[in-house]
C-alpha cells in the first residue's frame, strides 16, 4: 500500500482485508490521515469493488482470480503460496489474463504500467472476455435442471 500510494498519482487504494481484523486496524492506523487509502473490512460486496476498480492486485487464489476474470478487470497477481496458487498464477499469466509479480517493487511497477498503458489493459480484458463465461452459473443450473428433468421423464 505504501509503495502504490507513493508511486501512483491520484489513485484511491481500497485494501480489502477480509476477516483479518489485525490488518484492518494496522492499515486504518497507518493511513488515518490519508484520504487515498481505504481499509475495507470483510464484505460480501467484493464484486462491486472490482467493478469500480481500474486494476486489481491480488494473490492468485482460484475464486478471486476467476471472479476478477469474469468481472473483466486487469489483474496483477502477487506472489503465490506454492502449490495451487502458483499454478493459477502461471495459467492466468500464460493466457494473458494477468501480470505476475514476485515482490512489492514489481507489483508497483506492474500497476503503473497497466494504469499508463491502455493498449495493455485492453488486450488483457479482450483475452479475459474471450475465455471467461459470464453466464457459467446460469449455464450450470440449466444443465442440472435438464438432467434432473430427463431423469424424471425416464422414470415414467
Amino acid at each position: 500500500i505504501e509503495s502504490l500510494n507513493k508511486e501512483l498519482d491520484d489513485c484511491i487504494i481500497c485494501a480489502l482485508t477480509g476477516k483479518n481484523e489485525k490488518l484492518l486496524k494496522e492499515i486504518e492506523h497507518k493511513f488515518k490521515n490519508n484520504d487515498n487509502v481505504l481499509a475495507v473490512p470483510y464484505t460480501d460486496k467484493v464484486f462491486y469493488y472490482m467493478r469500480a476498480s481500474d486494476i486489481l492486485l491480488t494473490k492468485p487464489g482460484g475464486i478471486s482470480s476467476t471472479e476478477a476474470g469474469v468481472t473483466n478487470i486487469p489483474i496483477i497477481h502477487t506472489s503465490a503460496i506454492p502449490g495451487v496458487e502458483s499454478k493459477n498464477r502461471e495459467f492466468f499469466y500464460e493466457h494473458g489474463f494477468s501480470l505476475k509479480t514476485e515482490n512489492i517493487e514489481e507489483a508497483t511497477k506492474a500497476a503503473k504500467y497497466l494504469l499508463d498503458n491502455q493498449a495493455a489493459r485492453t488486450e488483457m480484458l479482450k483475452r479475459q472476455e474471450e475465455f471467461f463465461n459470464k453466464d457459467a452459473a446460469s449455464d450450470i443450473a440449466k444443465f442440472i435442471w435438464l438432467k434432473l428433468k430427463a431423469g424424471r421423464e425416464s422414470e415414467k
